[in-house]
């Protein structure tokens, strides 16, 4: 088949297209996930002549000199018949001079290195069932002398500057548009940080995914200097 229909610039109104599509691969079906790439992010795909997508593709961008491409799926009655391709190679063409990163399942691995990408590493998700140990709440001295019962709260629209500045030495580039989105889907993402946002210390994002909730990044500055990340997933039962 010849994939003469054209590439176009998917939006908000293609959300069940999406998913659909998601489905289709046996990827799960990620609402609040696509609601955000959709109007964060440039996602692009292909009609299906017989309605839906034939396939579609997501370009995050941080920056000039940096983006990601990730969300790559063509559908299954369409594989192996160079739609992956030629989404990729237009995507890639969108992102012009800037490097592209990708986090690459061992199904479209080949598709990537044929395309010039390189393993620069390696990525692993855990999935289980989180039992945090009951403490009773913090009524300890915070940091800079000041008491207070809670030192971890839901953040607010006025912390995103702080929230945006410790994030992006741990994250390695700019991605305030993206925290920006975060917080005008308050209903996908629910927001962490610690006590006193003007000089927030660590920052935690809540998403929902299907069947799991989702904290990412865990984002801690340690005396101004090293900062650690991690996943945690939360299966709910």
């Amino acid at each position: 088949m010849e994939w003469s229909a054209p590439i176009r610039r998917l939006g908000p109104a293609d959300l069940k297209a999406c998913l659909a599509l998601a489905v289709d691969r046996e990827w799960p079906a990620e609402e609040h996930k696509w609601t955000l790439l959709l109007e964060a992010a440039e996602a692009y795909g292909v009609d299906d002549p017989s309605g839906g997508l034939a396939g579609a593709v997501v370009l995050g961008r941080y920056g000039a000199k940096l983006a990601s491409v990730g969300m790559m799926l063509v559908a299954s009655q369409y594989g192996r018949r160079g739609l992956g391709r030629r989404l990729m190679s237009y995507v890639l063409g969108q992102a012009g001079d800037a490097s592209v990163f990708l986090f690459a399942t061992s199904h479209g691995r080949p598709l990537y290195e044929r395309l010039g990408f390189r393993t620069t590493g390696w990525s692993a998700a855990f999935a289980g069932l989180f039992q945090p140990t009951p403490c009773p709440a913090s009524r300890g001295r915070a940091r800079g002398g000041k008491d207070g019962p809670d030192l971890v709260r839901d953040a607010r629209a006025e912390d995103l500057a702080a929230i945006v500045r410790i994030d992006r030495p741990a994250f390695g580039a700019d991605r305030a548009y993206i925290e920006h989105s975060r917080f005008c889907t308050a209903s996908a993402t629910t927001a962490r940080t610690s006590r006193n946002a003007v000089s927030a210390r660590a920052v935690s994002a809540t998403a929902r995914a299907v069947p799991a909730k989702r904290t990412s990044p865990v984002v801690h500055i340690c005396d101004g200097i090293r900062v650690v990340r991690c996943t945690l997933t939360k299966a709910e039962l």
